[in-house]
């Protein structure tokens, strides 16, 4: 549901889902360490239980809500762990596709080119094996919204 004056969203639906099906594999597993953890202590199990309801409903909702979402007047970008980016429209010169890595691989995400030549990571654009064309349609999208607003 769009929030203030937010028209657009880019994210990786497919990459929403393997993350919905980790986090419940998580989730079936800190069920099975709580049962054992009750069956030992009904107190320390059940503090367990929520600890484990907390840490993977923070970490559901921080995934659900990961992409760019396309304001009037700026750029929202929120990361994998929550955090909120606001990059004001003048600010942005253009978007590019760029390598990252982790540890197990690599793997190409968008990135917004900020005219004082920093690159800001957009979280959400991301194209790899589970969504391979995500980030140059994210960024396809976000270039016509910079071309709309006659800052290119």
């Amino acid at each position: 549901m769009p929030a203030g004056n937010e028209q657009t969203a880019y994210y990786s639906r497919p990459a929403r889902r393997v993350f919905g099906v980790t986090l419940g594999l998580l989730g079936v597993a800190w069920a099975g360490l709580a049962t054992w953890a009750w069956m030992s202590s009904p107190a320390s199990g059940a503090l367990f239980a929520v600890c484990g309801i907390v840490a993977l409903g923070w970490m559901a909702l921080a995934l659900l809500r990961m992409g760019v979402y396309v304001h009037d007047d700026h750029l929202r970008i929120r990361t994998n762990l929550g955090r909120i980016r606001r990059v004001p429209w003048s600010a942005v010169a253009g978007f590019e596709i760029g390598e990252a890595r982790d540890r197990f691989s690599s793997y190409r995400v968008g990135y917004a080119r900020l005219r004082d030549g920093d690159l800001v990571r957009l979280d959400g654009t991301t194209s790899s094996g589970i969504d391979p064309g995500n980030g140059e349609r994210c960024l396809a999208g976000l270039t016509a919204q910079l071309s709309s607003k006659g800052r290119s």
